[in-house]
């Protein structure tokens, strides 16, 4: 049975309650996983959040609530690369989630539309919280994201603590968020301290620009 369209005045209903400002687009939404396009189904794009399709009418995602989940897999096939999956988890602070799996290289003109769109989330929700963010820091509060524990003084990484001052190197590499840290002028090696894997950690882009602040800090400190 198809699914009935959400009429926009719901949707525009929903927006305005939660305080998303005006509707920037909209765009069908792909659903990967028995690829086809759910029959009137559309994501909406908000200045302050997105409305998406639910089976029980839109639900809103305020980013100023939200935690964005995004995890890459490139399939390959005779070392050739076929086509790029991407799976995304919105989860608002109050619990509620909303699951996507975007593919890529299918249909590549809508694809890539709706994963600019997802991409733009993202980036958006990470901007609006950033200020609040510092502030945390600032106020000497601590922050999750996921595996990964930061305050202005050191990182905890799967229960791991290491002062800022020991942190010798952030890097990224093959999808895992890497730190190396010294003690007692030592190296540690870089299995001895957990990474992160970054389709595990929520708002990344957000989370790693206040570690490379917070490792610059304290380099700049001695």
């Amino acid at each position: 049975m198809k699914d009935d369209p959400i009429p926009m005045e719901q949707v525009m209903a929903a927006a305005e309650q939660d305080g998303l400002g005006a509707l920037l687009e909209s765009l069908a939404w792909d659903d990967a996983n028995t690829f086809r396009r759910t029959a009137g189904r559309r994501v909406h794009r908000f200045e302050h959040g997105l409305v998406v399709p639910t089976k029980k009418g839109p639900l809103t995602l305020p980013y100023r609530d939200l935690r964005i989940y995004r995890d890459e897999t490139r399939h390959i096939n005779n070392n050739v690369l076929q086509y790029v999956s991407t799976d995304w988890v919105f989860q608002r602070r109050d619990g509620t989630v909303w699951k996507t799996l975007l593919t890529r290289g299918r249909r590549e003109t809508a694809d890539s539309a709706l994963a600019a769109l997802y991409e733009q989330a993202l980036t958006t929700t990470c901007v609006q919280q950033r200020d609040e963010a510092w502030q945390r820091l600032a106020e000497g509060a601590t922050l999750t994201f996921g595996s990964v524990v930061l305050d202005i003084s050191q990182m905890t990484l799967r229960g791991v603590s290491v002062p800022w001052t020991r942190v010798r190197g952030v890097s990224i590499h093959k999808g895992t968020l890497m730190f190396r840290v010294s003690q007692d002028g030592r190296w540690i090696k870089e299995r001895d301290i957990s990474a992160a894997t970054i389709g595990a950690i929520p708002n990344f882009p957000l989370l790693w620009e206040l570690v490379q602040a917070a490792h610059g800090r304290a380099l700049a400190e001695g």
